[in-house]
């Protein structure tokens, strides 16, 4: 493993345990909780409006009353019965103030069920962000990994000076076969050289010949 390496990553490991937590995980957390909070918000949101269908049905039952009241007290005049008429009336107005606190209620219940539903609708356009956000995020880092990974490997490959026994040897190798091919030429302009001469064994032999047939012409010569 090279220095540079090993630097690397001790430094990677001095800045992991330095930084803060990992951004990635912060927005997954933050993501889990809004949506346990939307779940929330439509729970209370259903429970809100289960209640205010009670509490509109009880409004039709007290209506549904009064109207009973009133013909109540009207009969009871008919008949001569005041004291039965007043209390009629009597209930039949209770059941007004009843009906009137209860829609109240109701009103109070609508704006608290759209405020959720806001509430809601907020949180979800929320999440939609940080998850497309976090897509995002990932894809760079992803992105930045591999480059550095890249990086790493060709500075360790720069600076390792891996390799480099190859280099040499092909240089070598160059080398020697530059010196065999100069050889080789030599060779050949020495054979070719050769093949132009007389062998010296040649040389001599016609160097005898012609003492030899010299002596004869000259015995020739003096027998005449």
């Amino acid at each position: 493993m090279s220095v540079w390496r090993r630097a690397a990553r001790l430094l990677k490991r001095k800045i992991k345990s330095n930084k803060p937590r990992d951004p990635l995980e912060v927005i997954q957390t933050d993501l889990r909780l809004m949506d346990e909070k939307v779940r929330e918000l439509k729970s209370n949101t259903l429970q809100l409006e289960k209640t205010k269908v009670q509490v509109e049905n009880r409004i039709r039952d007290l209506d549904t009353q009064m109207k009973r009241y009133q013909a109540e007290a009207k009969k009871a005049l008919r008949l001569g019965n005041e004291t039965s008429a007043a209390l009629a009336l009597q209930s039949k107005q209770t059941a007004f103030k009843t009906q009137q606190q209860l829609q109240g209620r109701v009103q109070v219940l609508i704006k608290r069920i759209e405020e959720f539903n806001r509430l809601k609708e907020d949180m979800i356009n929320r999440i939609m962000i940080f998850k497309i956000k976090k897509d995002e995020m990932m894809i760079t880092r992803s992105a930045a990994e591999a480059e550095l990974a890249a990086e790493e490997m060709r500075m360790g490959l720069e600076l390792d000076g891996q390799f480099e026994s190859s280099h040499d040897a092909i240089e070598r190798f160059d080398q020697e076969m530059k010196q065999l091919q100069a050889t080789l030429d030599a060779t050949r302009e020495l054979d070719q050289t050769d093949d132009l001469a007389l062998p010296t064994n040649d040389v001599e032999s016609l160097s005898s010949d012609l003492n030899l047939e010299l002596e004869q012409l000259k015995r020739d010569l003096r027998k005449s």
